[in-house]
């Protein structure tokens, strides 16, 4: 399993807000390019050529300034907020006005602007407006949800009591049987079969080395089912996974590596 940075993109978008057509000369900007580095590494001055056009009242441009990385886990929103647009469906996408956040810990990646002034042409006169500089206490979010659940668990128990995460159960659609079968490695002693979210599994049938051990297991969330194993045991497991009501909980695109690892620390702790 491979546990990676959230990536995070930043747009300006600018809007006429006036009665007349104008159009956008150029934004006057600092910027930088490198792999990764901070924002007071944002020091270079330069001005960024807009396209020439004409931009009526009320219509607005969105322009790419770059992207950032977060830490392992993803930025926090604060509870200040005010949703604007939400799709609905299988999978949300939000649109939300953040304030009251605190600065949140990111690193910039390859090219990033910040502007600084705007330059603008309305009825052949020049205006100047200042902008303000990217703040997480003042930004438009977009995110997305998956809006229901995915599909259970599998653990290895190693003879040192180490949990090692193998991948995902019966991972199709909400109701489609599948089955799977595993030949033990060396120093397996269980193998776990953990529910982790708001759904319900329902493992048909478990066969070891052509016996039938379980049958008609349920298991909701939070509940596993642990079987011992040998090396060279040959398991085959079928089963499928339903939603339910709770699955309609909004889960950020990471929760689910969250969750694994919340799982690994619990378990061998005990």
């Amino acid at each position: 399993m491979f546990l990676l940075r959230p990536l995070y993109f930043k747009f300006l978008i600018l809007t006429n807000i006036s009665g007349k057509f104008i159009k956008f000369k150029k934004l006057r900007v600092l910027e930088n390019d490198g792999c990764l580095y901070d924002k007071k590494d944002l020091a270079h001055e330069g001005d960024l050529q807009l396209p020439n056009m004409r931009i009526q009242p009320n219509q607005s441009v969105i322009i790419p300034l770059g992207m950032f990385l977060a830490d392992y886990n993803d930025l926090e929103k604060s509870e200040l907020s005010t949703r604007i647009l939400d799709t609905g469906g299988d999978r949300s996408t939000v649109l939300d006005h953040i304030t009251g956040n605190t600065n949140q810990n990111i690193e910039y990646f390859l090219k990033n602007y910040q502007p600084k002034e705007l330059v603008l042409e309305q009825e052949g006169q020049i205006y100047k407006q200042d902008i303000h500089d990217f703040d997480f206490n003042n930004v438009y979010w977009i995110d997305g949800y998956w809006n229901c659940g995915s599909c259970p668990h599998l653990f290895y128990e190693t003879n040192d009591f180490r949990l090692v995460y193998k991948g995902e159960l019966f991972n199709e659609m909400p109701g489609v049987v599948t089955s799977h079968s595993f030949i033990i490695g060396a120093f397996v002693k269980k193998v776990i079969i953990a529910e982790l979210e708001h759904e319900l599994t329902i493992i048909q049938n478990i066969w070891l080395n052509g016996i039938e051990i379980f049958s008609n297991v349920k298991l909701s969330y939070g509940q596993d089912l642990r079987i011992a194993v040998s090396k060279n045991d040959i398991l085959e497991i079928s089963g499928f996974y339903t939603t339910t009501p709770n699955a309609l909980l909004k889960l950020p695109l990471t929760e689910k590596i969250k969750l694994i690892l919340k799982f690994k620390s619990i378990y061998e702790s005990q």
